[in-house]
């Protein structure tokens, strides 16, 4: 249900990815996607932005419309389709027919029971996710910036993250949100970035 409440709120064809597109505040490198991991999921967005707190209040605001009015009943079944059909399509490759029962076996599932499964999914579950978890409090935003002040990376929202933008006057080249700004200690050669 993650990567369908993702490609709902944030997917390319969203009313939303349309309008920040539309409005310059951000490009072909954006996107988002849900990830899980031994103890922790998560849904994030990324890219490159001359706005992150824009595009951050824009995503927060259209999960928040979705959760009070619902999912669009011919977008969902949009999206629950090509959801399908991308699991679907993956049975031809006998690497991730590996990875995927791996990853049942150890998260507990039959991935093999996907059709039941998407199914089983309906709007007012994803309206349910958005609510739950695209919020403010839960929700980390990280900006990178060259010293150059040129933007880096892509990076990731949270709902773990952010997107990536040009500093505001006074502002250090790598910072968290306003309530947790800090600086790097080191290089991050990883990232391409050095201080």
């Amino acid at each position: 249900m993650g990567d369908m409440a993702s490609d709902i709120l944030l997917g390319e064809s969203s009313a939303l990815y349309q309008r920040l597109y539309e409005q310059g505040l951000i490009n072909p490198s954006f996107g988002g996607a849900f990830e899980m991991m031994p103890g922790v999921a998560y849904l994030y967005a990324g890219g490159d932005s001359k706005d992150a707190s824009a595009v951050t209040d824009a995503i927060l605001r259209e999960a928040a419309r979705i959760a009070a009015e619902g999912v669009d009943e011919d977008y969902f079944r949009r999206i629950r389709k090509a959801s399908f059909g991308a699991n679907l399509r993956g049975l031809n490759s006998f690497e991730n027919i590996a990875v995927t029962l791996t990853e049942g076996y150890f998260h507990g599932y039959d991935p093999l029971r996907f059709p039941e499964v998407f199914e089983s999914i309906t709007p007012e579950d994803v309206a349910t996710f958005l609510k739950t978890n695209v919020t403010a409090e839960r929700m980390e935003t990280i900006s990178l910036w060259e010293e150059t002040k040129r933007p880096v990376g892509s990076l990731a929202e949270n709902i773990c993250g952010g997107v990536n933008s040009l500093p505001p006057k006074g502002r250090t080249c790598c910072e968290r949100t306003e309530k947790h700004a800090h600086q790097l200690p080191r290089p991050v050669r990883g990232l391409g970035i050095e201080h």
